[in-house]
């Protein structure tokens, strides 16, 4: 199981004050808490047993940049960058 940490992350504006670390409970996804791109960006890795750090970039860049912004339930973001892979 592939597991980045936040220094791996290409942003660095994300806010970490509030934790999440139960993925079942992550059901809303907020683009600028780091705990939960970390933990949602770990979970597509796995999902496609993804292994380099480009790929992680760019999960994360197209949720920053790419995903519309009114597209915020996990469920959908995922399907989001399955279809536009």
């Amino acid at each position: 199981m592939t597991m980045n940490d936040k220094n791996k992350l290409f942003y660095s504006d994300y806010n970490w004050e509030n934790d999440c670390s139960d993925f079942d409970e992550l059901k809303i996804i907020d683009r600028y808490n780091g705990h939960q791109m970390l933990l949602f960006i770990n979970y597509i890795m796995n999902q496609w047993e993804f292994k380099k750090i480009e790929t992680f970039h760019r999960i994360e860049r197209m949720i920053r940049e790419d995903v519309p912004i009114h597209l915020n339930s996990r469920e959908i973001i995922f399907k989001w960058i399955v279809d536009n892979w």
